[in-house]
């Protein structure tokens, strides 16, 4: 049992997601510190007789800087163990044993002082320890912190031995001074530190709170010898945190300054030696997954670098608190609620390259430079719908073009920004032009509305693109971009689009518009389908030039289905398809060795393979073929282009013969087995 006093108590060793902003890193038994200006620790705060020895011929005290306009206030915490013995912080959901108290100012004197009564409210425990704690303001940032511990009629200060009597048997005067330009005043998680060549681990003042804080590693080798900075890291409420980003962000941002700048440094301006690693204790939102909690990155943002991605370093040094929180009903496999605790304690304790063992994640990064810091979950986007449609001129598309925004693992991104625009050499208009996805990940606009000439919609979004690599590698962030493309179509038009029922079933939006006025080849396999439709919607007749259907026929709707592919070199299989809508009639051919078109668009259609996930589509021409036939003595390769629809347009090369495939791929990539070579030929 010890016996009733109070001793000072100070410790250089990092407690978890404790105020205390630690010198270097722990090796062996921690130290005795005190944690003020005269110690290492924020050099415009001191404490004062009779805790700690005059500090006026500190370096770092200036007696022409004392602040007289502040309020701080003073509180006292429980400690969960002994500060000697290791790291430790303020017992977790336990009320404060004193304060928080408004200090009162003493001009004449130059300092604040409180009373604490250490037999009231709360009669201290003396098996027990404690942590005296400075605001600047009430609510705001720790500016200092002290450990003591209860000994008979007094204090004990274990670096000095000095013991401090109290006056009357009870109370403790604490006295301390401010000086102007103190950072951290009235930030409400913050930190301000000296450190020099021997490098140091810094904390804000509330990470021990469990919820969020922000800490930097500065190895030893960083500055260089005799180099000496100020650090100061300071939370940032603004939301989003990080401009010119447009992944998902979340609350948890942090500035990280030097003074001097680094910009100032004659070794290496603008930058460390050695790279430092900055980290910060987040509280997950609903929105994570646990699947996405592995997967957050820090990003950093200033005016000269834009913003960058930092790759993942150990945030072990900040070990958030790991059981601040109760687990909730149901135990360790439940996931709690708002906290968004993690419910994996012992999956974390395995090394991991950028997350500690904690209740609250701690996301690590390493950076060349101080920044404002935040963190992100890094992202993908792809066409969800919209793309390759047809509509009047004027009008909006039936389908308004989505994207769907998701992570490594495929799962929905919500909180991510998506912009749309219309290219500078394109035409039409789009609303909005921002979006923000959902909790499903979409990013969707109201009304793309076409125009003459080029109909092409891009989507972008700073730090996410079509195909980026998990995690996302160090250095400035990229515009991802996704292009829509639509044909706007004039009166009197035929539709070409996959059949949604019949022979056959295509998938995708996959449209093609084919004037009447202008025949367009189509060649396609056996056993496929594909719809006709006269735009806009009028009643047509369709007739077609093999009346018995031997090897393709249409029906009264347009539905046209290929019984006989032209897979024969020597034959050829030619249907003409006819419209007629009032005095219009327009014409298409299939499988033809005769397409006398000008331009040479050809639409190819081809059966589905089960287990494909992409075609490769080859296309061939000719070269010293018999005429009327497409026997040639050489084929040279037009086209390869891979595609997930199940038809491709494009435009043939010349008058002469044309072969072409498909090379199934399933979703590994793997190449299945090939299609047949179907041919045509133009004569044009």
């Amino acid at each position: 049992m010890k016996r009733w006093q109070l001793a000072v108590v100070a410790i250089a060793a990092i407690s978890a997601c404790t105020e205390q902003q630690v010198t270097r890193p722990p090796v062996g038994r921690p130290t005795a510190l005190v944690l003020d200006g005269a110690h290492n620790g924020d050099p415009e705060f001191f404490f004062l007789p009779p805790l700690v020895p005059d500090p006026s011929t500190d370096p770092n005290f200036d007696p022409a800087k004392f602040d007289a306009t502040l309020a701080p206030t003073v509180e006292v915490c429980r400690l969960t163990g002994d500060p000697r013995s290791g790291p430790v912080f303020c017992v977790a959901n336990a009320a404060l044993v004193f304060g928080p108290v408004n200090a009162i100012l003493d001009l004449t004197s130059q300092q604040y002082r409180v009373n604490w009564d250490t037999k009231s409210p709360t009669l201290l425990d003396p098996s027990q320890f404690y942590r005296i704690r400075v605001r600047g303001a009430a609510g705001k940032s720790v500016l200092g912190s002290l450990d003591v511990d209860p000994v008979d009629q007094g204090i004990k200060n274990l670096r000095s031995g000095d013991v401090v009597q109290f006056p009357d048997g009870r109370t403790l005067p604490i006295k301390f001074r401010i000086e102007q330009g103190e950072r951290c005043t009235f930030n409400a998680d913050c930190v301000t530190q000296v450190v020099g060549a021997g490098g140091a681990i810094i904390i804000t003042s509330e990470a021990g709170g469990g919820v969020t804080g922000g800490a930097v590693a500065i190895p030893p080798d960083a500055l260089d010898p005799g180099e000496e900075i100020t650090v100061t890291i300071s939370r940032l409420d603004r939301q989003p945190c990080l401009p010119q980003i447009d992944i998902a962000q979340f609350e948890g941002c942090f500035q990280f300054t030097a003074d001097p700048p680094l910009s100032a440094r004659t070794h290496n301006p603008g930058r460390f030696n050695t790279d430092v690693v900055v980290a910060i204790c987040v509280e997950l939102p609903l929105t994570i997954t646990q699947a996405q909690e592995g997967l957050l990155q820090l990003h950093a943002f200033d005016a000269a670098q834009g913003v960058r991605a930092l790759p993942n370093a150990s945030a072990a040094f900040l070990p958030c608190e790991p059981n601040r929180f109760p687990f909730p009903p149901g135990g360790l496999g439940a996931r709690p609620g708002w906290r968004g605790i993690l419910d994996r304690v012992a999956a974390f304790a395995v090394p991991q390259p950028a997350y500690a063992s904690m209740v609250h994640l701690g996301v690590g990064g390493s950076s060349c430079c101080f920044s404002d810091i935040g963190w992100a979950l890094p992202a993908k986007m792809a066409v969800l719908a919209g793309d390759d449609q047809l509509a009047a001129l004027g009008d909006a598309v039936a389908t308004p073009p989505a994207l769907l925004v998701t992570d490594a693992n495929n799962a929905p991104v919500a909180g991510a920004t998506v912009h749309f625009r219309i290219p500078s050499t394109g035409a039409g208009s789009v609303t909005p032009t921002q979006v923000v996805t959902g909790a499903d990940g979409v990013a969707r606009v109201d009304s793309w509305v076409l125009a003459a000439g080029t109909n092409s919609l891009e989507a972008f979004a700073t730090g996410i693109g079509p195909t980026p690599t998990f995690p996302i590698v160090s250095g400035p962030l990229s515009e991802g971009v996704v292009t829509f493309t639509a044909a706007g179509v004039p009166p009197g038009t035929i539709l070409v689009r996959p059949s949604s029922g019949g022979v056959t079933t295509q998938s995708g939006n996959s449209n093609v518009s084919l004037p009447l006025t202008q025949p367009s080849g189509l060649s396609m396999q056996s056993g496929t389908g594909i719809q006709l439709e006269f735009f806009p919607a009028v009643t047509v007749i369709w007739s077609s030039s093999d009346p018995t259907g031997t090897n393709a026929s249409v029906n009264t709707t347009g539905l046209v289905a290929v019984a006989q592919e032209n897979d024969d070199p020597t034959t050829a299989h030619e249907v003409v398809f006819s419209a007629l809508a009032g005095d219009v009639v327009g014409s298409i051919k299939l499988n033809s060795f005769g397409f006398d078109h000008f331009r040479r668009f050809t639409t190819l259609v081809w059966r589905p393979v089960a287990g494909a996930a992409t075609y490769d589509v080859e296309v061939d021409f000719g070269n010293g073929c018999t005429p009327d036939t497409a026997v040639c003595d050489s084929w040279t390769q037009q086209v390869s282009q891979t595609t997930s629809n199940l038809r491709f347009l494009f435009e043939f090369v010349g008058a002469q013969p044309g072969r072409w495939r498909v090379v199934p791929r399933n979703a590994a990539g793997a190449a299945m087995t090939p299609s047949e070579f179907v041919y045509f030929r133009y004569v044009i």
